[in-house]
C-alpha cells in the first residue's frame, strides 16, 4: 500500500514538473506583453519620425523650386522696366484690392523710340505687385504674356488691358531699399499652409537684387 502511494506521489510530481516546463507563468506572460508593447511603440515612433522627416524634406525642396521660379520671374519682369515706383501707388480698379509693394514702369511701344524724353512719356504701362491675405500672398497685375513669353503691352495703336493673377501663395516679399528706382532689393520668405517658414532667401545686409533695363544715353 505504501509503495502504491509513493508511486502515485512520484507520478504527480513528475506531471507538475512537465506542466511547469511546458508552460509560462503569469509574470512571464506580462513581461513579454510589456516588452512587445514597448517594441511596437518604438517602431511606431520611428515610422512617424521618418514620415515627418520625409515630408519636411519634400516641403523644403518644393519651396526651393518655387523660389527659383519666382525669383527668376521677378528679375525678368524688372529687367523689362524703365524704372520702379515704390510710393503713392494706387492700384487700378482692374487690379482689385490689395496692399501695394512696388510698380514696374514699362516703356510704351507706341511712343517714339527716340529721343529718350519722348520714349518715356506717359502713358506708360505698369506692372503692379501687391499682397493680399495680410501680406501672405503675392499678386501681380499687369500685361499678359504671349505664347513666346513676351509681354503683350500694346496692339492696334493702343495699350492692352491688364489682368490680375496670384503669383505665389504663402509668400512674403519685403523690400530692403525703396530709394533706388533702378534697383529692386528684397527678401523672400516662403511658408507652408500652416504658416511655418520653409525657406528664407535674402537679408537686410545681403538682399536679393533685380535691375531694370539699361537706361539709354541721353
Amino acid at each position: 500500500m505504501t509503495s502504491k502511494r509513493l508511486l502515485a506521489t512520484a507520478l504527480k510530481l513528475a506531471s507538475r514538473r512537465r506542466s511547469s516546463a511546458a508552460g509560462i507563468s503569469l509574470t512571464e506572460l506580462l513581461l513579454y506583453l510589456t516588452l512587445g508593447a514597448v517594441m511596437a511603440a518604438t517602431a511606431a515612433t520611428t515610422v512617424i519620425t521618418n514620415v515627418r522627416t520625409t515630408s519636411n524634406l519634400e516641403l523644403r525642396q518644393r519651396a526651393v523650386d518655387d523660389f527659383g521660379r519666382l525669383n527668376l520671374f521677378l528679375q525678368s519682369e524688372v529687367s523689362e522696366g524703365e524704372w520702379i515706383e515704390y510710393k503713392n501707388i494706387n492700384l487700378p480698379n482692374d487690379c482689385g484690392e490689395g496692399q501695394p509693394l512696388f510698380t514696374i514702369v514699362l516703356s510704351n511701344p507706341l511712343n517714339p523710340a527716340e529721343p529718350p524724353a519722348e520714349r518715356v512719356q506717359e502713358p506708360m504701362p505698369r506692372i503692379y505687385y501687391f499682397t493680399r491675405n495680410g501680406g501672405a500672398d503675392l499678386w501681380r497685375c499687369g500685361p499678359s504674356f504671349a505664347d513666346s513669353g513676351e509681354l503683350l503691352v500694346a496692339a492696334d495703336e493702343k495699350l492692352l488691358d491688364i489682368t490680375t493673377a496670384r503669383v505665389n501663395a504663402d509668400t512674403r516679399v519685403s523690400l530692403v531699399n525703396t530709394d533706388d528706382d533702378r534697383l529692386l532689393q528684397y527678401t523672400l520668405e516662403l511658408r507652408s499652409r500652416a504658416g511655418t517658414a520653409t525657406l528664407q532667401r535674402g537679408s537686410t545686409d545681403a538682399p536679393l537684387v533685380a535691375r531694370t533695363g539699361v537706361r539709354a544715353i541721353e
